[in-house]
């Protein structure tokens, strides 16, 4: 079963060398960062259900040579905010990445009040792209959400 359970604005990577997040963010409503948001790990250690950042390429293609990393951001205050988890370096090799291309970084089970997606451009980021991104609710199931 598959949730949805924040949506943020679209983020614009448009130049080289620079972190992009979108015009919101999600307020979990806790001050408490010890306190786990999603209760997806049960006493026994099994997974039942975790969430997950999905970022999407949304339009165009990433050309070859294209470098971006994706992460999520976390803050107490809304005001100053860390990378709390910084996901893989996608360097596009051999062909171009197509739009509806998508990627998953799991949610730390404790994070700060509120949390955001980034993309980072590398120093070889061609042009403009346009990312979708939300919080979604599942099981990894061979490398997608089930």
């Amino acid at each position: 079963m598959r949730d949805t359970f924040h949506i943020f604005p679209d983020i614009t990577a448009a130049s080289t060398s620079t972190a992009y997040v979108p015009a919101n963010v999600a307020d979990f409503g806790l001050s408490d960062r010890n306190t786990p948001k999603f209760n997806s790990r049960h006493k026994s250690g099994v997974v039942s259900k975790e969430a997950f950042m999905v970022f999407e390429l949304s339009g165009g293609t990433i050309a070859v040579g294209g470098i971006f990393t994706i992460g999520i951001q976390d803050s107490t205050d809304d005001s100053t905010y860390v990378t709390r988890l910084s996901g893989t370096t996608i360097t596009v090799a051999a062909t171009a990445v197509p739009a509806g291309t998508r990627w998953m970084l799991a949610l730390p089970l404790v994070h700060n009040r509120y949390i955001r997606p980034v993309v980072t451009t590398g120093a070889t980021w061609a042009s403009s792209r346009v990312f979708k991104c939300w919080i979604e609710m599942g099981r990894l199931e061979d490398g997608r959400l089930a």
